[in-house]
């Protein structure tokens, strides 16, 4: 790719399942240009990144035209070794993007589509072992949710972004305040 992108990126896709539910924005990160050129073997399959939004730390905005295999990443006994322990869809190809530049997105609208993204997606953000109080007080779902979309609006620029995702350093936080709630002492 002969494109400038400043990295972090964030990339935002519609994610399916196989329910044929509609599907629901999800967002990922990519750190350097070696995670826009590798994909898993599902993905590629199902075209999942066609489409998909990008945005830099510059807030320039690409979209992902195609996505074409350029060939695996691991030798051929590593991925018969995968397919025979049912673990393909870890199998890795060398890809390249065509990417379109669409313009600029203001960076208060990527932290609010994160948000909406993380209110959509509340599976992905949980610890059963945490919320069910294994190592401290329980904690809700609503609060590790509502602490996440406050920590994403307090973020000046992506990276900023991607450091409060850290649920480890949200948890604590949360399993204090959980801890006075349920003190009866």
């Amino acid at each position: 790719m002969d494109i400038e992108i400043s990295f972090p990126v964030i990339g935002f896709r519609e994610k399916r399942d196989d329910s044929g539910s509609p599907p629901i924005e999800n967002f990922r990160g990519f750190d350097a240009w070696s995670d826009l050129q590798t994909m898993r073997q599902r993905e590629l399959r199902r075209d999942e990144w066609v489409g998909m939004l990008l945005v830099d730390s510059g807030s320039r905005t690409w979209v992902v035209r195609s996505v074409r295999s350029r060939g695996f990443r691991r030798p051929f006994l590593q991925r018969m070794l995968l397919t025979l322990f049912n673990d393909h869809d870890s199998i890795e190809h060398d890809v390249r993007c065509e990417l379109d530049e669409i313009g600029v997105t203001p960076f208060s609208e990527v932290r609010e589509r994160v948000c909406r993204a993380i209110e959509k997606n509340p599976d992905d953000w949980m610890d059963d072992e945490v919320l069910a109080g294994e190592s401290g007080p329980p904690i809700k779902l609503e609060d590790v949710l509502e602490a996440l979309k406050a920590a994403v609006r307090r973020t000046a620029n992506i990276q900023e972004l991607f450091d409060s995702l850290n649920l480890d350093q949200i948890y604590p936080d949360l399993q204090a305040a959980a801890a006075l709630e349920y003190d009866v002492d």
